[in-house]
């Protein structure tokens, strides 16, 4: 439905602004969206008198305006109280007349957003409050968004809004409020504002505090809109240290593994309940590792009190002088277990880019992975991890990432094996909704879009929080939920000669009626399969293993 005063703001941004260098037209048809935010910024910008103009609200644009943010209140008239009611209307609040005056109706719109915002109603417009007027930020609570997330919003903005900026109160918890609330944590244990950043380093970890039963304080209540926000907290947000943050500390504890599993709220469990990784110097029994291991390797694992280890089906890693092969190998299985060391497999050979993934390349995956774990010896009920290893956006997720999983899974039915996926947390809660039963996390990448601000899954089974070598080989270090234990591999199948591959080939070609060396392309489902069988073929190549998979078995 069109809005009549956003559609009267944008016709006036062009007439007015459309020949200025670098002004971008606002479309004409009544909508707020990210392009009439963009030419809102700059019509300020061209009033503030900046010569280049741009998208953002970034230093430039605040540096001008704190030079004139004064100037505009009650009785103020120009341009840029127009361009503050119209910013006003494109948010959906009442702003009075579309004029050039700072009339009683825009003092009242000010006031409005401010108590939105969880701000003191004082009516004075500052420059952060200004940079979150013109912005697509919600400050109302949206469709799948939390009161008690809103109110923990706005409550961040009343303590910290001048050194942050006016963060969204829209009931979602997202980047800018785990942000902020690691932030919180840095200003509450006596970091400065100069030095407090949002992001929890060594400086925070050495100040992060022991807390348990009888403290009080906006330290407990940080603790409280951790457990809250990870799901294990209802009670009230008031800085007590009650009854349900002791039992949601030991839930908490005892669902991500951080023992010991009691009410004390540690680095350990405040680590983890703010950031994907945690505490990163924490115990753990397993780990990963893209190395072909070596006997030596083996026995180093096991003397850093690790007792399942993750491995490659197929691969490589680096490029030109430096790739070398990643993938397990039958010998490398006996001496793992011979070693003592359980093992879970992980699939990855591309997809580092979220074009990559696609319904057809679920089946194509699917099909490669369970035929290599078949032919390493993987028993029967295995779960196969495959690797989303890319920090994919929410909007991104629908199109690709979830007709992936899809495929993998309708694929991996007809075998022995089960689909567990690797990716961000929210990759594997996407997973976890369509059915995948355990998940690998990527919660050492804790930077990425797709772990700040998400829940761990509930199904997961690996967490992988940290790296470093061990012997000169390189690791990743997991923790374990104990859903998944890892397998040992003892019975191996009877391998296939070379012969024995290029005669199936030839007489799988010659059912297709197309001469040995030629090309056929065949198509099953969703999938086109194009095989040239020729004598350099190797039995190891994953084409291979994925044509006789489909038409051998």
């Amino acid at each position: 439905m069109t809005d009549q005063k956003v559609l009267e703001t944008q016709k006036w941004l062009n007439a007015t602004y459309g020949n200025v260098t670098g002004f971008e037209k606002a479309p004409e048809n009544g909508h707020t969206g990210w392009k009439t935010i963009y030419s809102l910024r700059e019509a300020l910008q061209h009033e503030l008198g900046l010569s280049q103009l741009g998208e953002g609200f970034g230093d430039a644009t605040k540096g001008a305006l704190v030079h004139v943010i004064t100037e505009v209140k009650p009785g103020y008239k120009g341009k840029i109280a127009k361009l503050i009611k119209g910013a006003f209307w494109c948010k959906g609040i009442s702003s009075g007349e579309f004029d050039e005056s700072y009339d009683a109706d825009l003092d009242k719109a000010v006031k409005a957003l401010q108590g939105y915002a969880g701000l003191p109603k004082d009516g004075i417009l500052t420059v952060n409050l200004t940079a979150a007027l013109f912005d697509m930020s919600a400050f109302v609570l949206v469709e799948g968004g939390d009161s008690n997330i809103r109110k923990m919003q706005q409550d961040l903005n009343a303590r910290f809004s001048n050194e942050l900026g006016v963060m969204p109160c829209d009931g979602i918890y997202q980047r800018d409020t785990n942000k902020a609330l690691i932030y919180a944590l840095q200003r509450t244990v006596g970091m400065s504002a100069e030095v407090a950043n949002g992001n929890y380093g060594p400086g925070t970890v050495s100040l992060t505090p022991t807390v348990s039963s009888g403290t009080t304080g906006y330290i407990v209540q940080i603790i409280q809109y951790g457990l809250y926000v990870n799901g294990f907290y209802k009670g009230n947000l008031d800085g007590n240290f009650n009854d349900g943050v002791v039992s949601g500390i030991i839930e908490f504890r005892k669902f991500m593994n951080l023992p010991p599993f009691s009410a004390v709220a540690d680095l350990t469990l405040i680590k983890g309940l703010l950031t994907s990784n945690g505490n990163t110097d924490r115990d753990s029994n397993t780990c990963d590792a893209s190395t072909q291991l070596t006997k030596n390797d083996i026995a180093n694992f096991k003397r850093f009190g690790f007792d399942i280890v993750g491995r490659y089906l197929t691969g490589t890693v680096g490029s030109g002088e430096n790739e070398r092969p990643k993938n397990l190998t039958i010998s490398e299985i006996k001496r793992i277990a011979e070693g003592g060391l359980r093992l879970f497999p992980i699939y990855e050979d591309g997809g580092y880019t979220v074009e990559y993934f696609t319904s057809r390349q679920g089946v194509v995956d699917a099909n490669i992975a369970s035929q290599v774990a078949r032919e390493l010896g993987f028993p029967s009920g295995t779960t196969i991890y495959f690797a989303i290893d890319v920090d994919v956006q929410e909007g991104e997720i629908g199109s690709g990432i979830v007709p992936y999983i899809t495929s993998l899974l309708k694929t991996l039915k007809y075998t022995e094996y089960e689909v567990g996926i690797y990716g961000t947390r929210n990759v594997c809660l996407h997973g976890e909704k369509l059915g995948v039963k355990k998940s690998f996390v990527a919660d050492m990448s804790y930077g990425w879009s797709g772990n700040l601000g998400f829940k761990m899954p509930k199904n997961w089974a690996f967490d992988q929080f940290s790296e470093y070598p061990i012997g000169g080989t390189p690791i990743d270090q997991d923790a374990s939920s104990g859903r998944d234990k890892g397998v040992v591999i003892t019975d191996f199948p009877k391998g296939i000669s070379r012969n024995e591959v290029l005669k199936k080939i030839s007489k799988i070609v010659s059912a297709f009626g197309v001469e040995f060396g030629k090309k056929i392309t065949i198509s099953v489902g969703v999938l086109d399969v194009t095989l040239e069988a020729k004598a350099a073929v190797e039995p190891k190549d994953g084409a291979i293993f994925f044509f006789f998979y489909l038409f051998c078995n």
